[in-house]
C-alpha cells in the first residue's frame, strides 16, 4: 500500500484442503475453520476487507461450491462464472485446437498414424464435455489433461498407449463415498450412481452451491457428480439439465465406483484379477462360459447382495461394472449407441490388442422370482431372436473389426442366472 501497488490475488483449489478436513476429520473440524471465528473463514474476510484498497482483483479456483457456501456470509463479492457460457471453450480443448496439436508434432516428426485416426482413437474417452446450456450447440470439448497425457506417451513410443487413463485424473473414491454417505443400507445417492451406469443419463438442477450438511442431498449430489467430471450438460428439460456420462474415461470410473458400492453395502468380492484371466479365455479362445459362471456362481452364495440387484435396470448396471473393468474390451451399453441395439457389446480393444480373436454381444432378460419356465423360455427365445438383428447391424460389424462375434444370452430369474446360452 505504500508503494501504490496493487495485488492480484489468486487462489488455486480453495476448495481442497478444507474438503480433505471434512472427509479425514468430519463435519466439527470443518465447521470450526469455515464458520464463527474460523481461520479460513478469518483469511478471507481480510480479503474482502482489503479489497477496496490493496487488492485490485481475486480470482479463487476449485472442484466443487461446497466449502465457497459455507464461507458466503463472509467473503459475498464473488461471482461463479463456472456455468457461464463465456468461458466453456477455455474449459478444454475443441477439436480443431486438437487437430493443430497433432499437425504440430506431425510436422516436426513421423508419426504412424493419421490426425484422423488419433482424433477417432481419443474421442470416445476424452470428448463431450459441455459447461454450459447456452453452449451446447458449440464445438464439444476434450478433457485437456487427457489429450495432453495421451500425446505424450503416444509420442515417446510412437504408438498408442496401453492405458488409456491417466491414474492422475482417477476420482478419489474414498473422498467421494464419505462425501455422499454410502452406507449399509445401499443409500439413495448410491441408487442414483446405479441408474447412471444403467442409463447412462439423469436429469437435475446443477446448483450453485450448497454447504457440507446438505452435500447428501440427492438434487445436490448429481451437482457433484457434474463438478467432479463425473457428468457433463446434454441437453435441457424444461427448466432441468440433462446430464449425462461424457465417455469411457469416466464410465469405467463409474464401473468402479459401483464395484466399490457393491463390496462395502454387501461385502460381495468378486475377483476381478480372476474376472480378467477369464476374459483373456473369451477374447482369444472363445470360451465365454466359465466368465458368466463365476459371476452366477458368486451370486448364489453371497445371500447380501440379492436384494440390491432385485430388477433388471439393477442387473444390467451390475453386470456392466464388472464386465467393465477389463483390459480387452470396451463394453459399451446399449444407451451410447441410441439405436435399439445389444444391452452390452464388448468392442475389441484391437488398437492395443491387434491379435484378438472374439468380439462379444450380450442381451440381458429377467424375470421375477416366480417367473415359471415357460416365461424364462420366452425370454429367452426374445434375446436370441433381438441378438441375430444386432448381429447383422452396421454398427456392430464395423466396430467388431476382424474379430468373430459371439452373441450371448443372459436371464435372470430375480438375483439368480438362469439361463447362459448363445444365440
Amino acid at each position: 500500500q505504500n508503494k501504490g501497488y496493487k495485488i492480484y490475488l489468486i487462489l488455486d483449489e480453495y476448495d481442497n484442503f478444507a474438503n480433505n478436513i471434512l472427509v479425514d476429520y468430519g463435519n466439527e473440524r470443518y465447521h470450526s475453520i469455515t464458520h464463527g471465528n474460523g481461520f479460513f473463514r478469518g483469511f478471507l474476510k481480510i480479503v474482502k476487507d482489503y479489497s477496496n484498497s490493496v487488492i485490485e482483483r481475486i480470482f479463487l479456483t476449485g472442484v466443487s461450491p461446497v466449502t465457497m457456501d459455507d464461507l458466503t456470509s463472509g467473503f459475498n463479492i464473488a461471482d461463479n462464472y463456472s456455468s457461464n457460457s463465456a468461458f466453456n471453450n477455455m474449459i478444454g480443448f475443441n477439436e480443431h485446437e486438437i487437430r493443430t496439436l497433432i499437425d504440430y508434432y506431425k510436422n516436426c516428426t513421423e508419426l504412424p498414424h493419421s490426425t484422423d485416426e488419433l482424433i477417432e482413437t481419443m474421442k470416445p474417452w476424452y470428448d463431450n464435455y459441455c459447461f454450459s446450456t447456452e453452449a451446447l450447440k458449440e464445438p464439444s470439448m476434450y478433457n485437456s489433461d487427457m489429450v495432453l497425457y495421451f500425446m505424450n506417451r503416444y509420442l515417446l513410443n510412437k504408438r498408442i498407449p496401453n492405458n488409456m487413463l491417466d491414474a492422475n485424473i482417477r476420482t478419489d473414491y474414498n473422498k467421494l463415498r464419505h462425501l455422499i454417505h454410502v452406507d449399509k443400507t445401499f443409500g439413495e445417492n448410491a441408487s442414483v450412481v446405479q441408474e447412471i451406469v444403467e442409463k447412462g443419463v439423469t436429469t437435475g438442477i446443477i446448483v450453485d452451491s450448497f454447504s457440507a450438511e446438505d452435500i447428501i442431498k440427492v438434487e445436490n449430489f448429481k451437482s457433484l457428480l457434474y463438478y467432479y467430471g463425473m457428468l457433463t450438460i446434454n441437453g435441457t428439460r424444461g427448466p432441468m439439465n440433462i446430464l449425462s456420462i461424457p465417455n469411457q474415461t469416466v464410465r469405467e470410473q463409474l464401473y468402479g465406483y459401483m464395484i466399490d458400492i457393491y463390496q462395502q453395502a454387501t461385502k460381495l468380492s468378486l475377483n476381478v484379477d480372476k474376472l480378467n484371466f477369464l476374459m483373456y479365455d473369451m477374447a482369444y479362445e472363445g470360451n465365454w462360459e466359465p466368465y458368466f459362471n463365476y459371476i452366477a456362481n458368486q451370486l448364489d452364495n453371497q445371500s447380501s447382495i440379492r436384494e440390491f440387484i432385485e430388477g433388471e435396470a439393477h442387473i444390467k448396471a451390475f453386470i456392466l461394472a464388472y464386465l467393465g473393468l477389463n483390459s480387452y474390451y470396451i463394453a459399451r451399453p446399449e444407451y451410447e449407441s441410441n439405436k435399439g441395439y445389444a444391452d452390452i457389446f464388448l468392442q475389441p480393444r484391437l488398437l492395443q490388442l491387434p491379435d484378438m480373436t472374439y468380439s462379444y454381444c450380450i442381451e440381458v432378460k429377467y424375470a421375477k422370482r416366480d417367473a415359471d419356465d415357460t416365461e424364462i423360455e420366452r425370454l429367452t427365445a426374445d434375446a436370441k431372436r433381438q441378438l441375430k438383428q444386432y448381429a447383422a447391424s452396421e454398427w456392430i460389424l464395423q466396430d467388431k473389426g476382424i474379430t468373430e462375434l459371439k452373441s450371448i444370452v443372459l436371464v435372470f430369474k430375480g438375483w439368480k442366472l438362469v439361463k447362459v446360452e448363445e444365440a
